[in-house]
């Protein structure tokens, strides 16, 4: 089975309010995952392509905010990196801004 690693980042200008008062979550399919901030998180992926995407939620309830999944080829072996950042706004959604191959 291929794995994921995901780094979900912040925007500089709202990140301290996102890390102060939000928790990030992977999800994918319909399965999510609680993450840290700029850490790493190793989620399963069922095949060779998956959608996966990145979220909040504020004091952990309530729904999640900002997903935006995207789909996402992934190597036979190793476990590829995926990086999502939000945007400048802190209602903008988090977005794969940078794919790490697993060789690398």
């Amino acid at each position: 089975m291929n794995q994921m690693k995901v780094v979900i980042e912040t925007h500089w200008l709202n990140g301290w309010f996102l890390r102060l008062f939000a928790t990030p979550y992977v999800v994918t399919g319909s399965a999510e995952q609680e993450a840290r901030w700029g850490a790493t998180a190793t989620v399963p992926a069922g095949g060779d392509r998956e959608g996966v995407g990145v979220g909040v939620r504020y004091f952990n309830r309530g729904s999640l905010l900002g997903l935006e999944k995207v789909m996402v080829a992934l190597p036979q072996s190793g476990a590829t990196t995926l990086v999502f950042r939000n945007g400048f706004w802190n209602h903008d959604p988090f977005r794969l801004v940078r794919t790490v191959p697993a060789s690398a």
